[in-house]
């Protein structure tokens, strides 16, 4: 199979190692990327400008799939369905805001690749603690919490990732500031230890570095491995079930800090069970391509209304509503309906047994989702 993988974004950390993964990951499961021009299988589109990317490249019949991150979704709640075939929703951050087109979207963890990567055993580190809390909502709410904590240890050097150049006026000259979101991968190799949440802890596992779990959702610690993958489904975001905005009480940070550096901690047991999961998550991913792609060269498989949707009747007339939002998506002739109920049994019809007149229209609610591959 060949994919390409188009950039829907500009400038954004979290998307581009999003597409770093994927093209690993695509890599190790024999599936060929294409470059731009060339004609592939199916095209994943990363980002949330899906629209302008989507509207010319949709009309070849390729099935294109869209990949955002759930704190996004606000970004794209609302989108033209006929211009993607299916989301992958990315759960980075947990809430509630629910995704109007259940019945074509799947939400999945993070996925990352964990490369074979030895344990450092050198002793020389540009940094002793890298700190990248990481936040959606309230950027550096978790950071100002452990600030004071953070300026009590004054024997360390530390690295923390913020954007924020005023707290520089307000932290101890062993703390080095910089916006190093970008590079989270380098920033976690060259130190001792991480305090954080999100990537910076997936790359600490790669890495064979302990860490501290400090993020959006307070303090979860130091993971244990009966409730890693928790942390892992959570995207490490704090404590498990964790409000947002939680607190992060001072002595427990630094009395874990304190245990890892004066500690050996081990943690592969922990790095085995996430690289696990997430080679499962990988499986799922491809798993889930390629069936679309099989499914899309195959309009005679049962199909199945979509019930994102819902049909009213109101004075003789009858209207596609979206069935979340209650938005008003068309109005609908009398045939249109009757074409509609024969797919709402399990014993519906096949499209090749229809007229050539029916056809044309199941072809149409196909591509606007009305109509779905049967589960």
């Amino acid at each position: 199979m060949k994919i390409e993988i188009i950039k829907a974004y500009a400038g954004s950390p979290k998307y581009d190692i999003l597409y770093s993964t994927f093209w690993k990951m695509f890599s190790q499961k024999g599936i060929h990327v294409v470059n731009s021009g060339e004609c592939p299988d199916c095209r994943l589109v990363l980002g949330n400008r899906i629209e302008s990317a989507l509207q010319e490249l949709s009309r070849d019949g390729i099935p294109c799939i869209r990949t955002v991150f759930r704190s996004d979704i606000a970004m794209n709640f609302a989108i033209d369905e006929s211009v993607v075939d299916f989301t992958f929703i990315v759960k980075d951050l947990d809430i509630n805001i629910l995704c109007p087109y259940r019945q074509t979207t799947a939400e999945i963890p993070v996925p990352f690749i964990f490369d074979d990567i030895e344990e450092q055993t050198d002793t020389e580190y540009a940094y002793d603690i890298y700190v990248n809390t990481g936040e959606f909502l309230y950027s550096d709410s978790a950071l100002f919490k452990i600030l004071r904590t953070l300026n009590r240890f004054t024997r360390y050097k530390i690295d923390v990732c913020t954007q924020n150049e005023n707290l520089k006026a307000i932290v101890n000259g062993n703390i080095t500031l910089s916006d190093s979101s970008s590079d989270i991968e380098e920033h976690v190799r060259r130190s001792r230890i991480v305090i954080g949440s999100g990537y910076a802890v997936l790359y600490a596992l790669k890495y064979h570095k302990p860490f501290v779990v400090v993020g959006e959702r307070g303090y979860g610690g130091i993971p244990k491995d009966v409730n890693i993958l928790s942390f892992y489904h959570g995207f490490f975001q704090g404590c498990i079930g964790g409000r947002l905005d939680g607190p992060l009480p001072e002595n427990l940070v630094s009395e874990d800090v304190n245990n890892l550096m004066s500690s050996q901690f081990d943690f592969s047991l922990l790095r085995k069970k996430v690289s696990g999961c997430a080679s499962d998550v990988s499986d799922r991913i491809v798993d889930c391509i390629e069936k679309i792609v099989a499914d899309s060269r195959d309009i005679s498989l049962p199909l199945q209304f979509n019930t994102d949707y819902t049909v009213i009747e109101g004075n003789g007339k009858y209207w596609l509503l979206n069935r979340f939002t209650r938005f008003i998506i068309s109005r609908l002739e009398k045939n249109e309906v009757e074409i509609i109920n024969e797919f709402l049994h399990p014993q519906c019809c096949l499209y090749d047994e229809l007229s050539d007149e029916k056809k044309k229209v199941v072809k149409r609610f196909v591509m606007e989702k009305i109509l779905i591959k049967r589960r």
